[in-house]
């Protein structure tokens, strides 16, 4: 891979990007959650929209400081994990907002931290971008690689987890109605 900072990537967002990178492999994502902030901190608010590059960096920190949150999520009580979630769905919007291209794997994400949050409609309709997301960039060299075709089973799965989601809820708010007639 090409060295970030070759690419106009300052030198200290690209360093605390690869110590996020190090701290999530090693599942501490508190700590590569504070990397992948500081990280954005370092590429600053600049204008990036002409540059492709930048835009791509920005989307893959967003996208990792999604992941970092979805991670505490699972580890945290209800109420804190719902902070969590709401927090990844805002950075994974804002990922793909930023991406040059079509981002699968942020519309993923979001996908299921919407899910996670009862969003059920929301999480099919974001699996469904993930599969026209990968075709679309899989056009250009024509076939659809092992990481399209990971992120295709996993957004169908998400579908399927969501529908059955919808499913019970529906059965619950069934069971919950009165029944017929006062005795």
């Amino acid at each position: 891979a090409p060295n970030p900072c070759d690419l106009g990537i300052p030198g200290a967002a690209a360093k605390a990007k690869a110590d996020g990178d190090s701290q999530f492999r090693a599942n501490n994502v508190v700590a590569a959650r504070e990397s992948y902030t500081r990280a954005l901190d370092r590429l600053g608010a600049t204008d990036d929209a002409a540059d492709a590059t930048r835009r791509s960096f920005r989307a893959a920190l967003l996208s990792n400081r999604a992941a970092c949150d979805m991670a505490m999520a699972r580890q945290h009580g209800a109420s804190k994990a719902r902070v969590c979630y709401h927090r990844a769905i805002r950075d994974c919007t804002l990922a793909f907002e930023a991406a040059p291209a079509p981002y699968a794997r942020a519309m993923l994400r979001r996908g299921q931290a919407k899910l996670a949050v009862g969003n059920s409609a929301g999480a099919i309709e974001d699996a469904f971008s993930v599969e026209a997301a990968v075709v679309e960039m899989s056009a250009a060299d024509g076939e659809v690689g092992q990481r399209g075709q990971a992120e295709i089973k996993e957004a169908r799965e998400l579908v399927a987890k969501a529908r059955h989601f919808e499913t019970q809820r529906r059965r619950l708010a069934g069971a919950a109605r009165p029944r017929g007639g006062a005795g």
